[in-house]
């Protein structure tokens, strides 16, 4: 028997020659496109359990934990779906963990944005930190010194004390002239005053006026002092001589008064001498003052000298004291450098959706033995009895990003009673790799229970590479149906691991085949309603046997592969000829079929030929009219029951008809006539008259017998 299977397109990466490649080539993924918060599962949930890949999500989560970023991850959602709505759901996911990843990763760039200001800021703080303690250091043996510094200079006593001889100006009285030169030991107090002796000409000599001034400070405590101008004590005067004078009046005279008038010293000379007078004398004063810091008194008038010669000078001798306690300044304490503030930590939320895919098993039947499966179905149509049935077991990819390894693969099958099981392939989906090795196939004759397990070098390929989906092959389960007439389902259940999951149900139908034997006097043509099936018939009559059978069904799974009408002729008939005819009885079939009578066999066998097959087969959506052969005989016995059925042939299955039935009648033996009144009449004529008598009594009594016979 031969089988035209298309195969379906579908191209898989498989390879026939190295069984292990081909069937890793199953293997392929869909196209299209860590702080973890416990999953909330459904322990109920059956399927295969997925996690679509979120690996570039995770590393988001990472990034934005690492840099300093608050990330709160949501509790795992956990969905059920079928495998047929996983591609939909997983890119949904997808696209919702893009989303997740585009907002935590604008956060993270400005968190880093953030960051990096910080660091920067960090960088320069250490800097100035470092600078900072530098200056401190400095600053605090600076303020070290400053504090001694400011202790010395509030109880100081630091003073400048000026001593100046000041005469009027000639030409303006309020304006004074220096006319000795004033020094004054700061911590004795011991001063001289010196002045030139001039003759008009030339400095002939150097006066010097030697004293002491006492004075005493007292410190306040804030730096300011009281200075107590105690008294003055002029100790000598001496003259030096240096050049002659040549001045014609040589009446010199010096004098110093106190501020009283008093005169305290008088020198009268000629100045060309050289002498020392002492003088020994102290002058009270009796004056204080107190000044601050950087403060100076008025001149302080405390002596008159009057030098009186060329021109007479009168003088005053003047003080002035100023404070110069001298404070210190104060260390500039350095200036701590502001630790920058840390970035406030961004926030950010992602949730993880687990799946729960449940596969989707279906099931096909089609006509004939296929590999893997062929296009199209014959689901809920009718075969007949005796056809081979594939039974093609598919389901769903295994899906990509499944987290547990498969530790079953189980195909069950329980076949209905109407058909009988056969044998079992493994393929490819495609049907080109046979995959069979890899499964244990058992079937149970008692429970009718088939199933296919996969062993474990096929569940190893399967967990090779979980990222990716895998194609699970499609099980051919071969059987026969057996039973005509008869409407059969049919399902099975695929185990992946410990979740059973039904497929649909397929169906199909066995039309009843009913094959009818008529028998009809003459030589008739189709099938009429002339039946003379249980009539008597004579030996040399004429009969029809016309086989006729039910239409082929609409909606037909197979062609029309075997079609024949085989009649054994029973010894009471002699074989004529037969013809094929449409029912009703137009139309001459008799080219579509080859006809062919053994006679020792007497088996009479018309089979339709391969143009008639076409015809059959050209539309097995519509039922399609079975033609009648009639099968001419002619009775050779009497006294004879005649009885015949015949078989209908279709595709591998024989069905037998009906049976008709017919008798001849027994001969009674012909008397010698009287002739002893009339002449005997001839032979010739006698034969006449027996004909036309025994023709008048069949036309005569056919019908009361045929109603007799079917009482």
């Amino acid at each position: 028997m031969s089988h035209n299977i298309k195969r379906k397109t579908k191209v898989i990466a498989v390879s026939a020659m190295v069984a292990t490649s081909a069937i890793i080539g199953l293997v392929h993924p869909f196209d299209n496109h860590n702080i973890f918060a416990d999953d909330s599962k459904n322990s109920d949930a059956k399927g295969t359990s997925v996690d679509v890949d979120h690996s570039e999500l995770d590393k988001s989560v990472a990034a934005a934990k690492k840099a300093g970023m608050t990330i709160t991850q949501n509790a795992t959602v956990t969905k059920v779906i079928t495998a047929s709505q996983y591609a939909t759901e997983a890119t949904k996911i997808k696209a919702l963990y893009a989303s997740q990843k585009s907002a935590i990763d604008a956060a993270l760039k400005k968190q880093q944005a953030a960051n990096d200001a910080y660091d920067k800021e960090e960088v320069q703080y250490k800097v100035d930190k470092a600078k900072y303690e530098k200056d401190k250091a400095q600053y605090d043996k600076d303020k070290a010194q400053y504090d001694k510094d400011e202790a010395v200079f509030e109880n100081g006593t630091d003073v400048n004390t000026e001593i100046q001889a000041l005469t009027q100006n000639h030409d303006n009285h309020d304006q004074y002239d220096t006319f000795m030169t004033a020094d004054v030991n700061q911590k004795t107090g011991d001063f001289t005053l010196t002045h030139d002796m001039n003759d008009g000409v030339s400095i002939i000599g150097h006066g010097v006026l030697k004293g002491k001034f006492n004075w005493k400070v007292i410190s306040k405590g804030d730096g300011s002092e009281v200075i107590i101008a105690d008294s003055i004590t002029l100790t000598s005067y001496k003259y030096t001589n240096e050049h002659p004078n040549t001045a014609a009046n040589k009446n010199i005279n010096f004098h110093v008064y106190d501020n009283s008038g008093k005169e305290l010293l008088v020198v009268n000379h000629d100045g060309e001498s050289t002498f020392t007078k002492e003088i020994n004398k102290t002058v009270s004063l009796g004056t204080s003052f107190t000044l601050k810091p950087n403060e100076s008194t008025d001149k302080q008038q405390i002596l008159k000298v009057d030098d009186n010669w060329v021109y007479n000078t009168h003088g005053q001798i003047y003080t002035k004291f100023t404070n110069t306690n001298k404070q210190p300044t104060a260390p500039t304490p350095p200036k701590a450098p502001t630790e920058p503030a840390k970035p406030t930590p961004l926030k950010g939320t992602y949730g993880l959706t687990q799946f729960i895919v449940t596969p989707e098993p279906k099931k096909d039947v089609d006509e004939g033995q296929n590999a893997g499966d062929k296009d199209g179905s014959d689901n809920g149509k009718s075969v007949i009895k005796g056809d081979e049935l594939t039974y093609s077991l598919k389901t769903t990819d295994l899906p990509a990003d499944r987290t547990d390894d498969m530790k079953t693969i189980n195909y069950v099958d329980t076949l209905p009673k109407e058909v009988d099981y056969k044998s079992t392939k493994v393929y490819s989906k495609d049907g080109k790799t046979d995959l069979t090795k890899y499964f244990k196939i058992s079937y149970d004759k008692k429970t009718r229970m088939f199933t296919a397990e996969a062993n474990a070098d096929y569940l190893k390929l399967i967990n090779a590479d979980k990222t990716k989906a895998f194609e699970l092959p499609i099980v051919d389960v071969y059987a026969i149906a057996n039973t005509s007439n008869a409407k059969f389902d049919n399902t099975y259940d695929i185990w992946e691991n410990d979740s059973k999951t039904g497929s649909n149900t397929v169906e199909n139908t066995t039309p009843e085949i009913k094959p009818k034997k008529d028998v009809e006097s003459g030589e008739a043509k189709g099938d009429s309603d002339k039946s003379i099936d249980g009539d008597e018939i004579k030996k040399g009559q004429e009969i029809t046997y016309a086989l006729t059978v039910n239409d082929l069904p609409a909606n037909r799974a197979s062609d029309l592969k075997t079609f024949k009408y085989v009649d054994t002729l029973p010894n009471e008939v002699d074989y004529k000829s037969a013809k094929v005819y449409s029912k009703d009885g137009k139309t001459d079939l008799t080219k579509y079929f080859k006809i062919s009578y053994d006679e020792e066999t007497r088996v009479l066998t018309a089979e339709a030929n391969a143009d008639f097959l076409k015809l059959a087969n050209a539309d097995k959506t519509k039922a399609f009219a079975l033609p009648v052969v009639d099968v001419y005989v002619t009775a050779n016995k009497d006294n004879a029951t005649i009885k015949n059925t015949y078989d209908i042939w279709e595709n591998g299955s024989k069905t037998e008809s009906n049976t008709v039935e017919n008798k001849t009648p027994g001969v009674t033996p012909t008397h010698t006539p009287n002739t002893s009144y009339v002449e005997a009449p001839k032979g010739g004529l006698y034969g006449a008259i027996a004909t036309i008598a025994l023709a008048g009594a069949s036309f005569g009594f056919r019908k009361p017998i045929k109603k007799w016979f079917h009482k």
